[in-house]
């Protein structure tokens, strides 16, 4: 069993990020499992934050 991936993808605003992640994760065969999460509407400070 492989070991999940997980991509952070990061740049500066309005670069395309959210586009290119949509595109993706639609071409992806419809078994594999995707999670997107936009983290532009919290405010991250810390690690405690993040989690």
């Amino acid at each position: 069993m492989s070991q999940p991936l997980i991509t952070f993808i990061y740049g500066p605003i309005n670069s395309g990020k959210t586009a290119l992640i949509k595109k993706v994760i639609e071409d992806l065969p419809k078994d594999y499992v995707a999670f997107y999460i936009n983290l532009r509407e919290r405010m991250i400070k810390d690690y405690r934050d993040f989690i």
